[in-house]
């Protein structure tokens, strides 16, 4: 019988809590475009396929439509930084791992 070193629970449940932040940032994103669809603001030609870049986070930020919007784009804020934070710990991870097993 297998028995998973203590490394590897870790880095197995930082990859599990990374799948479900990502989850809830694509949940946050339908949000906010569904509040745009609802609230009838098209998005510009130019930041149609820019899929959440900076520049386009940065022209939702400018239209300032409710405080709704601003509230989920905190959170996709938010959720972006939990995200980093997680990729950078299971990276370490699995450095450290990978450095034992030599």
């Amino acid at each position: 019988m297998y028995v998973p070193s203590q490394s590897q629970l870790e880095a197995r449940s930082l990859v599990r809590m990374r799948l479900e932040m990502k989850r809830k940032e694509t949940r946050c994103k339908n949000q906010i475009k569904a509040m745009l669809t609802f609230d009838g603001i098209d998005i510009p030609d130019e930041l149609a396929n820019s899929h959440w870049s900076k520049r386009f986070i940065s022209w939702l930020d400018s239209i300032n439509s409710n405080q709704a919007l601003s509230a989920l784009l905190l959170e996709l804020s938010h959720l972006r930084e939990i995200i980093v934070k997680l990729t950078n710990r299971y990276v370490l991870c699995q450095s450290k791992s990978h450095t034992l097993n030599r």
